[in-house]
């Protein structure tokens, strides 16, 4: 399922590992003779956090319940794939039932293959969503209105010695009253260029460039030039992966620079067709909604799916996140390019999946988060340090 997750801890949870685990997941309604289908369903989960609001002080537990009912329609044309989605999330929190809320995202897929030589693949998406953290010691968890659209195009053949991608995201959030200091705009464009070094070897050429900025304040804005080389492979039907290294320029219309080395490993490992292993690590430059500042982080996730039998499936995933938050602009002692902050964010989580049927099942599992800061510019306050233990239980039907 494509919606956000229900604990969703920062960027760890959301970016560093990228699984489902076994879902109950029907073949779709065909509509007409032709290829279009339509598939729905939805996720029903019952769960416990102790620690709603990812404080220090103060910690405020709440069971929540949560409905996902969500509708796909999709088609094939010959290499081509087409959706149109909707995601609805009804959370509700017993004893804070000031943060309940329905959220909902409606999505867009065009992934077009032309030919053997020219692909196009656009992804659009929009929705109301709710922080699963509070800002500044509020009780209330903030709400935005955000989306993404990307878009990429690919230029030559794979089979032949070069072949080439041109790719863009452009991602918008705007919170609501109280936290307007928070919306921000994130523009990406770039070009990534791959070179035949054996029948499953590529060398790779990737070059970005990025603008991030908090549209309230005019002088918070950064452009920052990534420039990697690299290889990926698929040595084996059961070993892919790619490893990319450079260096990564920072500028800030406050007036500072920084420059620092830059890479990104990913690989996925599957000895045997029931089990998956995935490990990435990267480090980067974006932005923080929670501080309204930017983030310099390396992070590192791996992720284990097993098949048991032909109903029970694990899936667990295992992530770290160390950050340094960065002024971007400069106020009275405090400059412009100045680390405020180091933070360190461990996440666990493990879930098991019983399928009664192809289109059913429940699942279980449990989530621990932990952060810590370390004092730099500034004190760290309520909401960078915290544990947080998250329990649920739930039913799954998708047709």
């Amino acid at each position: 399922m494509r919606y956000k997750n229900l604990l969703g801890s920062g960027v760890a949870a959301l970016t560093l590992v990228m699984s489902t685990g076994a879902q109950a997941e029907g073949d779709g309604m065909r509509l007409g003779d032709g290829s279009a289908r339509m598939k729905y369903g939805v996720d029903v989960t019952e769960g416990y956090d102790d620690n709603i609001y990812a404080t220090r002080d103060d910690e405020v537990g709440a069971l929540k319940s949560s409905i996902k009912p969500y509708i796909s329609f999709e088609m094939d044309r010959q290499d081509s794939f087409y959706s149109a989605s909707l995601y609805l999330d009804a959370l509700f929190y017993s004893g804070a039932s000031q943060n309940d809320s329905v959220d909902y995202q409606i999505a867009f897929l065009v992934d077009e293959v032309f030919n053997s030589r020219n692909r196009l693949k656009v992804d659009f998406d929009y929705g109301r969503y709710t922080e699963t953290r509070s800002f500044d010691d509020q009780e209330i968890l903030p709400r935005y209105d955000g989306g993404n659209f990307a878009a990429r195009y690919g230029f030559g053949s794979k089979e032949v010695f070069f072949n080439f991608d041109l790719y863009t995201r452009y991602g918008v959030k705007e919170y609501n009253a109280g936290n307007t200091s928070k919306d921000s705009r994130d523009l990406k464009f770039g070009w990534e260029g791959f070179f035949k070094v054996a029948s499953t070897l590529d060398g790779v050429l990737d070059i970005r460039l990025s603008d991030l900025r908090y549209v309230n304040d005019a002088d918070s804005d950064v452009k920052v030039t990534t420039v990697l080389g690299g290889l990926q492979w698929q040595s084996t039907a059961k070993t892919t992966g790619h490893i990319k290294v450079g260096v990564q320029r920072q500028n800030s219309r406050a007036d500072y620079r920084r420059t620092r080395p830059s890479i990104e490993v990913g690989a996925t490992w599957s000895p045997q067709t029931y089990m998956v292993f995935r490990f990435i690590a990267e480090n980067g430059f974006g932005l923080d909604s929670q501080s309204g500042e930017f983030t310099q982080y390396n992070k590192i996730g791996f992720n284990w799916d097993h098949t048991w039998s032909d109903h029970w499936s694990t899936n667990f995933d295992m992530a770290y996140l160390d950050e340094d938050l960065i002024e971007g602009t400069s106020a009275g002692e405090v400059q412009a390019g100045e680390i405020l902050l180091n933070r360190q964010l461990q996440e666990f989580t493990f879930k098991g999946t019983y399928k009664i049927v192809r289109w059913a099942d429940v699942h279980a599992g449990y989530t621990f988060s932990n952060r810590d800061a370390n004092d730099e510019g500034r004190i760290a306050n309520a909401n960078d340090i915290y544990t947080r233990n998250y329990a649920f239980i739930g039913a799954n039907i998708g047709f």
